[in-house]
């Protein structure tokens, strides 16, 4: 796995090519999965919220207690996508790029708002794949302290996890028990029979955000462990588990710190790891979007698609003079611009 600095995070890019092919057949046939914990999760929160945030998010049809798309504007300049979840008339949640924040000043975008961010305190993990609800069940084990409804829906999952899936931008807030550090080796699934499921489950509209509210500030507040030593790991940690509305993908919260046991768990199950070229190849098949690549229209995209000609200029440059293409008889003017 090879790794680059993008928006001030060491991130891993792609795999060789060879995973890569594996990688886009994983996705069709079992699981693949990325660490997202570059991704910032923050709290706005004012009287008359919705009417404040008109001309900031757009569009601005939100579900109580289900995560939906937006983009976040400034000045009727796009700033980018993010993904909201409204859970009440006085407090939202928003998942921002961080080449959002890096290019653009939040606190000017949001003035006149409480603004809190849970970024620091957070691991995610994206899972995408036909199997994805699968792994994570049979990944992750409830507490008792879980809310009885996710208890009796994890339950139904895990008798038919082929049968039954949960709507698009279901968020499911719980408390699950530390994986095991030892794991029995998972046994592949990829040549197995597919089967698309044929109902899907859609909880109570006041589960998800009031367990994602209560979930997340338990994050915020928790000390963050930086050891996985058992003696300083807990028995149970709290969890957030929700469905991209857009790309359908898994993304689980957890706290900064323990993420290292999760993550082992997950992919002894049988998840496949990919980089960020992986997923914007992956998502480019399936014609997802995928910021900043693919939105040139905006600060970050722009300064993207730079960055990458002066990385495609520099390779040229690197090649002996007899060896570079001739872009200027082929009426070519500026190859490394897209």
């Amino acid at each position: 796995m090879s790794h680059g600095r993008s928006v001030g995070y060491r991130l891993a890019l792609c795999i060789t090519q060879k995973g890569e092919r594996a990688a886009h057949r994983a996705i069709n046939t079992a699981t693949t999965i990325q660490d997202t914990s570059y991704y910032q999760w923050v709290s706005l929160s004012a009287d008359s919220l919705h009417c404040k945030l008109t001309d900031v998010l757009v569009p601005n049809h939100f579900i109580v207690n289900r995560v939906t798309c937006s983009h976040l504007y400034y000045k009727e300049v796009c700033l980018g996508p993010v993904e909201v979840l409204w859970v009440c008339d006085t407090t939202v949640f928003l998942r921002l790029h961080p080449a959002v924040s890096h290019h653009t000043n939040l606190d000017t975008v949001f003035t006149g708002l409480s603004y809190t961010s849970h970024s620091d305190t957070l691991s995610q993990f994206t899972l995408q794949g036909v199997r994805s609800l699968e792994l994570l069940v049979k990944s992750l084990v409830l507490s008792d302290a879980t809310n009885s409804v996710v208890r009796d829906i994890w339950e139904t999952l895990s008798d038919k996890p082929f049968y039954y899936d949960i709507m698009k931008g279901t968020v499911l807030g719980c408390t699950i028990q530390i994986p095991p550090t030892q794991h029995k080796p998972f046994v592949s699934v990829i040549d197995s029979e597919i089967v698309q499921p044929a109902h899907r489950l859609c909880p109570d509209s006041n589960l998800g955000g009031d367990l994602l509210f209560k979930s997340l500030s338990a994050l915020s507040l928790s000390e963050p462990s930086h050891t996985d030593q058992k003696s300083n790991m807990p028995e149970t940690l709290p969890c957030c588990i929700y469905k991209d509305p857009v790309t359908g993908s898994l993304t689980v919260l957890i706290p900064r710190g323990t993420g290292s046991r999760v993550w082992i768990s997950l992919i002894y199950n049988g998840a496949r790891v990919i980089g960020l070229q992986d997923a914007h190849s992956l998502n480019t098949d399936r014609s997802i979007s995928t910021y900043p690549a693919d939105y040139p229209d905006t600060v970050a995209g722009r300064n993207y698609l730079e960055h990458v000609g002066r990385e495609k200029e520099e390779k040229e440059m690197r090649r002996p003079p007899q060896k570079r293409v001739k872009y200027e008889e082929l009426g070519i003017s500026s190859p490394f611009v897209s």
